[in-house]
């Protein structure tokens, strides 16, 4: 079970403990995070740096880590991105929507995003963008935070009241400053969410951009996300919810149509 879910699941024989923390290993790098150390691994993981050294070893063996040339550190290796490129390419709704998603973008010179929940972040799996919108270059496998972007706050208004609290509650452990001003975030697009149907960021995630999304489920009860956003600049608050969010809305209605 994840260490990062707002539930816990009791002890499940079937589940492999090794395998986790392998898996724990390979989700503290990040962006932030790209060059990591055992020390710096058992750390961030918790785990004994004796357990993390074996652990890294055999990743390294089988290409999923790699060593840093200009330390004694570890980078993520080839064996994630193919297991990355392998989800992404089994994706068939951004297969399906992408030249709808690059219409709206080109059309409009803004960037448009289809998001899933992973952990406490939303991960782009597609995004198309305009050549001008240089603020938002946000490529796939990037993440972006559930209590303030226009994604995020849309999954989170899909959900049931208590799931939601949970999350919040969740998210309130993890939040050092400005809490409250999230959580009313987060309230006010459930409401928008609600009234609307769609979810708006304005410079909440990033003070120079707006945007606004819509969940939809697809086939297995999986809830994605996709969002309409750009530089405040090009693309005002008041353009965000007369244009983009009717255009949007009607994107997903014709998702919902495809029964994916």
């Amino acid at each position: 079970m994840s260490s990062e879910e707002p539930q816990s699941a009791p002890k499940d024989r079937k589940f492999v403990e090794a395998l986790a923390r392998g898996l724990e290993l390979l989700r503290a790098f990040s962006d932030s995070h790209s060059v990591l150390g055992n020390q710096e691994l058992s750390a961030i993981t918790g785990l004994p740096k004796a357990t993390v050294s074996r652990m890294t070893y055999t990743l390294k063996q089988l290409g999923y880590l790699a060593n840093d040339p200009h330390s004694d550190k570890y980078r993520l290796d080839a064996g994630v991105l193919a297991l990355g490129y392998a989800y992404v390419a089994n994706v068939q709704v951004s297969r399906l929507i992408q030249p709808l998603m690059e219409d709206l973008a080109k059309q409009h010179q803004v960037s448009v995003g289809l998001t899933v929940r992973e952990r406490l972040s939303m991960i782009y799996v597609e995004n198309c963008r305009h050549h001008t919108v240089q603020s938002l270059r946000v490529e796939v496998g990037a993440s972006i935070p559930l209590a303030t972007s226009a994604a995020g706050r849309a999954y989170l208004a899909s959900l049931e009241a208590q799931e939601r609290a949970e999350f919040i509650n969740y998210l309130g452990e993890r939040q050092t400053q400005d809490w409250q001003q999230q959580v009313d975030g987060i309230n006010e697009a459930a409401i928008c969410y609600q009234n609307h149907g769609y979810c708006l960021s304005l410079g909440d995630w990033n003070r120079t951009v707006n945007a606004v999304a819509v969940p939809f489920q697809v086939q297995g009860g999986k809830t994605m996300v996709l969002s309409i956003g750009g530089p405040s600049y090009l693309v005002s608050a008041q353009q965000i919810e007369q244009t983009f969010a009717p255009q949007l809305l009607h994107l997903v209605e014709e998702i919902n149509k495809m029964r994916l």
